[in-house]
């Protein structure tokens, strides 16, 4: 179960805390530090900025019903493998559908403000934008938005990876100034396949230069990952970065999966 969970994307944009122990936990969200000052006189201490949300606990469920004569028939044992998987692959997928339902709903975060948002803004932060479009950005401005072609994904992905950088924390410095690896999550097989062609290939349309390779070169790492739950998506690529210490998304568990089995023998057997 854990090398499930592990291997799901859900783990790369998630920082995840097993350790809950009450029904609700509050965590922090710290603001930004304090540049350095030459040292005139007294120390001038500086506050910690700090937001806070909470989380609550719930309880999920997921049975699985088999008739007794399908397991006894089963000399394959596709059944019996196929009860297994499902065992194992119920935990991550219920990762992933936490994820999905967050990014789909698009519900208020820290700020009072929709996740994804043209106005977030925290004391000196200025006004930070992840939701963009392509009146903010020229190069998202795509001929057939629905199904671009891979120089204009390259286009959008060095377009959406710079912009990132540019975000700011409530000191007015840089947050994601040493960002370099991203989850690019689409919904449609067009936008994958654009996106996917524009990571791999040396060479674009017309047998040009790759400029996003310009960028890989650099250190920068682009993951294209198809989702195809993600609701009105057909001309919008989601950028993750993955490699901070503090990710897009927060998982909490209280108790791990427990595992029951009613079979012959059982009170309640079926």
């Amino acid at each position: 179960v854990v090398e499930r969970f592990e291997a799901s994307w859900a783990n790369e944009v998630s920082l995840f805390n097993g350790d809950s122990n009450s029904a609700e936990e509050t965590y922090g969200f710290f603001g930004g530090f304090a540049p350095m000052r030459e040292w005139i006189g007294a120390r001038q201490g500086q506050t910690i900025a700090q937001k806070s949300y909470a989380f609550r606990n719930r309880d999920y469920e997921s049975t699985l019903l088999v008739k007794q004569k399908d397991l006894d028939r089963d000399k394959s044992k596709l059944l019996d493998a196929y009860i297994n998987n499902y065992a194992e692959g119920v935990v991550a997928n219920h990762w992933e559908d936490l994820i999905i339902d967050l990014v789909n709903t698009n519900g208020l975060c820290y700020d009072g403000q929709n996740y994804f948002d043209t106005d977030h803004v925290w004391q000196d932060s200025g006004t930070q934008q992840n939701e963009v479009d392509s009146t903010d950005l020229p190069d998202l401005n795509i001929g057939t938005a629905t199904a671009p072609t891979a120089t204009e994904m390259a286009n959008v992905l060095m377009s959406l990876a710079g912009h990132m950088l540019t975000f700011k924390d409530n000191k007015g410095r840089d947050v994601n100034g040493n960002a370099r690896e991203f989850i690019v999550a689409v919904s449609t097989v067009p936008l994958f396949t654009a996106a996917t062609q524009a990571i791999n290939s040396v060479t674009l349309t017309g047998n040009t230069d790759n400029p996003l390779k310009g960028f890989m070169m650099a250190g920068f790492k682009f993951k294209p990952k198809l989702i195809t739950r993600l609701t009105s998506a057909t001309a919008k690529v989601r950028l993750f970065r993955t490699d901070g210490m503090l990710k897009p998304f927060l998982l909490q568990e209280e108790k791990g999966i427990e595992y029951d089995s009613l079979g012959k023998g059982s009170d309640h057997y079926f």
